[in-house]
C-alpha cells in the first residue's frame, strides 16, 4: 500500500487578457484584443464603418509624450496632414488610473476634432533592461518587435485592413522605439517617426508635419 499522500493536481492558469477600449463621442467601449465585433458590441462596428468609408491616409498618433504635448482644444500640427487621425494609446492596465484618465482626453480631443476616435491597449513585447553602454550605442534602443493580437501593431494592421486605402498608407507617431520598431515591422505601406523626448519634441512634430504637408 502507497504511503504517498494524495495530491491535487495543479490545473495552468488562463492567461488573463486585458482588453482594448475604444473610445469614440458615444462613449468608451472595452473590447477582445481580436477587435473582432462580438454580439451587440457596437464599439467595434463603429470604427469598422468609419474605417470603410475612408479612402485617404491613416495617421496614428501615440498619446503620452506626442499628442498630450498640446492641450486638447488647440490647433494641432497633425491637422496638417491628409486623412484620418487615431490616437493609439498603450498603458499597462486599462482599468488604472492612467488607463481612466486617457479617456475622457481622448473624448475632448475627439470634441475638437484632433482625432477622429481613440482606442487604449495594453499589449507589449518585453524590453531588455538598459545596460550600462554609452547613450550612442544603437544597442541601447529596444529591438523588440510585438505584434500580437491586441498590440499597436495588431491594432494599425487592422484599422489599414479595414480602410477603403488600396495603398494602406500609414503614418505612425510614437516616443517608444519599441512601439516604432514593431510598427515598423509591418509588411504594409508605413511610415514611422519616433518622436524624441522632451522640450524638442514640439519643435520636432512641428517641423515634421510641415514637411509631410508640403510632399
Amino acid at each position: 500500500m502507497s504511503n504517498n499522500k494524495s495530491r491535487k493536481s495543479k490545473q495552468p492558469t488562463a492567461k488573463f487578457e486585458k482588453p482594448v477600449v475604444i473610445v469614440t463621442e458615444q462613449g468608451a467601449s472595452k473590447v477582445t484584443n481580436d477587435l473582432k465585433p462580438r454580439g451587440k458590441d457596437k464599439a467595434v462596428k463603429r470604427i469598422m464603418k468609419i474605417m470603410g468609408n475612408h479612402e485617404g491616409q491613416i495617421n496614428v498618433i501615440d498619446m503620452h509624450n506626442v499628442l498630450d504635448l498640446f492641450v486638447d482644444n488647440a490647433e494641432i500640427p497633425f491637422q496638417k496632414l491628409n486623412g484620418i487621425r487615431i490616437c493609439v494609446s498603450w498603458v499597462g492596465n486599462p482599468d488604472g488610473e492612467i488607463g481612466r484618465a486617457l479617456v475622457p482626453d481622448m473624448q475632448e480631443r475627439i470634441k475638437s476634432g484632433q482625432i477622429t476616435f481613440g482606442i487604449i491597449c495594453s499589449k507589449r513585447g518585453k524590453r531588455p533592461k538598459k545596460n550600462k553602454r554609452s547613450s550612442d550605442d544603437p544597442d541601447d534602443i529596444s529591438r523588440n518587435v510585438c505584434v500580437e493580437t491586441g498590440s499597436k501593431a495588431y491594432i494599425i494592421n487592422k484599422l489599414a485592413e479595414w480602410s477603403k486605402n488600396e495603398k494602406e498608407e500609414v503614418y505612425f507617431f510614437d516616443d517608444a522605439p519599441d512601439h516604432v520598431n514593431s510598427v515598423a515591422s509591418l509588411d504594409i505601406g508605413v511610415h514611422t517617426y519616433l518622436v524624441p523626448k522632451g522640450d524638442g519634441g514640439i519643435k520636432f512634430l512641428e517641423d515634421l508635419c510641415d514637411e509631410l504637408h508640403k510632399n
